[in-house]
């Protein structure tokens, strides 16, 4: 019964191409569960143990190559091309202050913490991200408070660690179930690490690095703990361990309540289990092993119960979240209207048919003249004028991952045709993980929301069945086979391809499109008209640029360069916004520098000024006390807005950064990417003026434009 409602839901799923492989395994599990209750395979390569601890050391020192080598770009990525490992990220510090509630025993957090992604219930505001990455944080929040906002980074090479941990895992445990007889050779040890660096630098976990805020930490540890709970539940299944299934629970716990549409595979995976096992039961009248049925029902349960426990703490639900209270549906219209139209909710079978087309085309890049040369494609168009919250840029799993789709199809084919006991049986200890992970993914397509980060939701699908083609391939060639070698070296060069791919539309988006501080994104131009100037023929339409006096043109083309006056500033179009490259002090940004430990106590400084008498306006820093200082905003007819006051290290010059911009209304005040101050600015022209009673302690530091100026030149 169980079995056939499953392949019921799997024919009704939007991914269609995956259908007949789920069947494949449904009839594969089913035939093996008939037999035992837990399916027992002794490796093929058996040998003696010392060979055995050789194979080992041979086969995960390949995994171990593959996974240095892929995280090295992976860390330049993630820390944008610097050697630091607490930058500040405007959205980064969400799992740091949840982190902090937890010590307090409570799950709310300080709403500034949050911003617009606070949900406010009975004047509360709480994190919908599951808790375990700040989890993993309080032992660094509890000793101290000098890391706070500044951990992200460092927890996504912490998830990308267990993804690779575990993918050389399930890599060695599917390579005795379906791999070749025999040691380890040195080419099946390159082959294996091999996958782990195209798994680490050729898929959309290089996508991830591109930005080390919420979000992308959340899907990373979603994915690592899946592929944990999915490497676990394979050795269960194999060879019955009590052990195994306790961790599959736990891991599965883990990938639950950190992105549940990642976690729900594994839970999806051990309730097939469950559900076959008891239908066999009823069906042949014969009594089950309860015991070890009522351990993998408890495996199942736990996650979700713990699942259902945080969210019921949180938002007085079981398993919704009320989207409607969160501030961005408050302070933003549109969002507020999505709301409404989808009866408060995210989620939708009217938004599968975009998301599967977009997530699954094979043409979903665009080529360009400026360096990176691959970009996104256009945006995609909603299938029956279905209104999304948000269509982002977005490739594919075919255009960026397409080396794993085909090993993946190898992959199929090979267990398809393979009709002996032992194949079957070692089917079998895979078919509840991929029937899992492919029907979790049922969940990401039904989201109102298109995002290239999504398709990280499919990598725990991909890898699991890659790795049956991977040693299908290998054990070809131990054969003597001459088609796998050329697959081989087709694969090779589409993982190569890949690599490339990701990391370039990983560089677009971070220094493009995403929250990078000004000197970054100019960094990405400068490196464009460098290579640009050795390309042959005219200049890339991108790197053109157009000169405006006062205001910046209400639109313009995607990625069309803006210079202010005489360089005093430059801009970028990035589709829907301007974002700012270079700005000077003529354009209205500061830098200051303060030495604190010569300050007078309860000091005041005007920083920048505007105007005269009853029609000024000015920016003032305030000392409160030794080690703290705060900045004001005065304008007439207004109450002064105050930042926070912000601790600073009296021994340790504190360098900040002022901004004015009227073409941006934007007044912010930043110091080692905080934000300490920020409200909206208007003002008919740039006329601006330092304070000219600056003590010796405070002085301004001279801005340039280099990057403009280069452009202006080759124009």
């Amino acid at each position: 019964m169980v079995s056939v409602m499953a392949s019921a839901l799997v024919s009704c799923s939007p991914l269609k191409p995956f259908r007949g492989y789920a069947h494949g395994s449904l009839r594969l599990v089913t035939a093996v569960s008939a037999r035992s209750e837990a399916v027992r395979i002794e490796p093929r390569a058996a040998g003696p143990r010392a060979s055995l601890r050789a194979d080992r050391r041979r086969f995960f020192g390949g995994c171990l190559a593959g996974a240095l080598l892929a995280a090295a770009p992976f860390i330049w990525m993630l820390n944008t091309g610097r050697l630091d490992f607490t930058q500040r990220h405007p959205l980064g510090g969400f799992y740091d202050a949840q982190a902090e509630s937890l010590l307090d025993l409570r799950w709310d957090v300080p709403a500034g913490a949050l911003g617009i992604e606070a949900f406010l219930v009975d004047g509360k505001a709480y994190q919908y991200q599951g808790p375990v990455p700040a989890l993993l944080r309080l032992p660094i929040v509890a000793l101290t408070d000098r890391y706070d906002g500044r951990l992200t980074q460092l927890s996504m090479l912490g998830a990308f660690g267990v993804t690779m941990l575990f993918a050389s895992r399930l890599s060695w445990q599917i390579r005795r179930l379906f791999g070749p007889d025999g040691t380890v050779t040195r080419g099946e040890a390159i082959a294996a690490g091999g996958f782990i660096l195209s798994l680490g630098a050729g898929s959309s976990l290089m996508f991830l690095a591109g930005q080390a805020y919420v979000y992308h930490e959340a899907i990373l540890w979603g994915v690592a703990f899946a592929l944990a709970a999915y490497d676990a539940l394979v050795r269960h299944l194999s060879d019955g361990s009590s052990r195994a299934l306790v961790l599959t629970g736990a891991f599965a716990s883990l990938a639950l309540l950190t992105r549940a549409s990642v976690g729900l595979g594994p839970v999806l995976a051990l309730g097939s289990v469950v559900g076959l096992r008891a239908t066999r039961a009823l069906w042949t009248k014969r009594r089950p092993e309860w015991r070890r049925l009522l351990g993998l029902f408890a495996a199942c349960v736990v996650p979700v119960l713990f699942y259902a426990s945080v969210n019921q703490a949180k938002f007085g639900t079981f398993f919704s979240v009320p989207i409607s209270a969160q501030v961005a549906s408050e302070v933003d219209p549109t969002r507020a209207e999505f709301i409404r139209e989808n009866g408060d909710s995210f989620f939708g079978l009217q938004y599968v048919p975009t998301a599967v087309l977009q997530y699954l085309r094979p043409d979903a890049l665009e080529l360009e003249r400026q360096f990176p040369f691959v970009d996104f494609p256009a945006l995609a168009e909603s299938i029956g004028e279905v209104r999304f919250d948000r269509i982002d840029r977005a490739s594919s799993v075919p255009a960026t991952m397409g080396w794993m789709v085909v090993l993946g199809a190898i992959g199929v084919v090979a267990v398809a045709g393979r009709r002996t006991r032992g194949s079957r049986a070692a089917a079998a200890a895979l078919g509840p993980p991929v029937l899992g992970a492919l029907l979790a993914l049922g969940v990401t397509v039904t989201i109102g929301y298109v995002a290239q980060r999504y398709l990280a939701d499919f990598i725990p699908l991909l890898v699991l069945v890659s790795l049956v083609g991977l040693h299908h391939l290998s054990a070809r060639m131990r054969e003597g086979a001459a088609w796998p070698r050329t697959m081989a070296v087709a694969l090779g060069l589409g993982a190569l391809a890949a690599c490339y791919v990701n990391f370039s539309l990983a560089l677009f988006y971070e220094r493009q499109y995403g929250f990078v501080p000004e000197a970054v994104r100019a960094e990405l131009i400068s490196w464009q008209l460098d290579v640009d100037a050795v390309l042959p023929g005219d200049q890339s339409p991108r790197l053109r640029s157009t000169r405006a006096v006062g205001a910046l043109p209400r639109s313009a083309d995607e990625g069309e360069l803006v210079v202010v006056g005489e360089c005093a500033g430059l801009y970028q179009f990035d589709g829907e916004l301007w974002r700012p490259v270079e700005r000077t002090n003529a354009i209205g940004r500061f830098r200051f520098e303060l030495r604190l430990a010569d300050a007078a106590p309860n000091a005041r400084y005007e920083l920048v000024g505007r105007g005269s008498g009853d029609d000024r306006r000015s920016l003032v820093l305030e000392r409160r006390s030794n080690e703290r200082v705060a900045f004001v905003f005065r304008s007439p007819g207004s109450p002064a807005v105050a930042g926070p006051a912000h601790e600073i290290n009296p021994d340790v010059p504190f360098v900040f950064d002022v901004v004015m911009d009227r073409r941006l209304n934007s007044l912010q005040v930043v110091a080692d990417g905080r934000s300490l101050l920020g409200r909206l600015y208007a003002a008919p022209d740039d006329r601006l003026r330092v304070g000219t009673d600056l003590p010796g302690e405070l002085v301004e530091q001279p801005l340039e434009a280099p990057v403009c100026q280069e452009l202006v030149k080759r124009r």
